[in-house]
């Protein structure tokens, strides 16, 4: 359990860069003042389910339509489906790459995780689909489970 953790937080300090990045240069390319410190503050908190990096955006959007700034207000809604797509993809792929779970029931184990759980859901969701993976593969498959190393 405790590897899993490790895992899921090196995905996180991943995710978090690259959203980062993509904020930065979205933030830079659209004329935000206090690029760095926004894009860093947007990226962590992705990580939070239910507020995401549109807790930053939306008003950022909304701002620059209300001022006629629709090129802009553009710029920051591309930034935010990038983001949106960027955490999509990454977060099952590098979770699943690690555990050797499908990142499809990855995806599933966050969803279903944070529906019923709410923010702790993020990691006992795909917790709770990598035990159902061991308890499989020990007992229908007669195999055991193994993290798979960098």
């Amino acid at each position: 359990m405790r590897e899993f953790f490790k895992i899921f937080l090196g995905a996180q300090i991943r995710i978090i860069g690259v959203i980062a990045l993509i904020c930065l240069i979205g933030f830079w390319i659209a004329g935000v003042e206090g690029v760095l410190p926004l894009a860093i503050v947007t990226a962590c908190l992705d990580v939070l389910p239910f507020i995401g990096t549109g807790i930053i955006l939306v008003p950022l959007i909304l701002w620059r339509v209300v001022n006629a700034q629709y090129y802009q207000a553009f710029l920051l809604l591309a930034t935010y489906i990038c983001c949106m797509i960027a955490r999509e993809y990454l977060e099952p792929k590098f979770i699943s790459a690690k555990t050797g779970i499908s990142p499809i029931f990855t995806l599933m184990g966050i969803y279903v995780g944070v529906k019923l759980l709410g923010i702790g859901g993020i990691f006992l969701g795909p917790l709770y689909i990598l035990f159902v993976q061991i308890l499989y593969d020990e007992i229908v498959r007669k195999k055991s489970f193994v993290l798979k190393e960098e």
